[in-house]
């Protein structure tokens, strides 16, 4: 309802075109936060997937056939930013400037809710597991080669970060929305 004014897709399409114009691989993370109000069950799940694909289609779209195919990957990840607080009304305001502004409220789930935020390494993990990837399919010289399997040090990296990203979420909102190889789970 209010996303195109408050998140200004359009601005993050254009300057997600122009980085995505360099010759390397890339992934984006759509982190829907404070969304506590929609993870609360399945339907309200696959709602905020379906509301995030349609809002950003022009961007995956891009990263499916356009000069970014092949080399982008474009994983969903939404965090309850406060996990706590659950959404209740939006109004049109103003802010400390006068200008027009939108005014979100929020409720407590409980009388003495505590700040507890849900699922915040979720994009960490997921951005991780790409660089891991990407580190260690990346061809390398044969002197730092040498030296990692020598002392073990890659195998060890990597045996740390494998156990780290294999906390990656893949449900209703958690997904994958644009595949690339360094998301596997290898």
């Amino acid at each position: 309802m209010h996303h195109p004014t408050v998140n200004k897709p359009e601005v993050i399409l254009g300057q997600v075109h122009r980085l995505l114009r360099e010759e390397t691989d890339r992934l984006i993370v759509l982190v829907p936060i404070k969304c506590e109000k929609y993870l609360g069950d399945r339907d309200e799940r696959w709602k905020l997937t379906r509301a995030v694909e349609e809002a950003y289609d022009p961007l995956l779209r891009f990263i499916r056939y356009g000069e970014a195919q092949g080399r982008t990957g474009c994983v969903l990840t939404p965090v309850q930013t406060v996990g706590s607080l659950v959404y209740h009304t939006t109004a049109e305001g103003t802010d400390e400037k006068g200008n027009p502004a939108v005014v979100f409220s929020y409720r407590t789930k409980t009388p003495y809710a505590r700040y507890d935020p849900v699922d915040t390494d979720q994009p960490l993990r997921y951005a991780l597991r790409f660089i891991l990837n990407k580190y260690r399919l990346s061809s390398r010289g044969w002197l730092q080669d040498k030296y990692q399997r020598t002392f073990g040090t890659d195998a060890q990296l990597t045996y740390a970060l494998r156990r780290f990203t294999a906390g990656c979420k893949d449900d209703e909102s958690f997904r994958v929305l644009h595949g690339h190889p360094y998301l596997t789970a290898g």
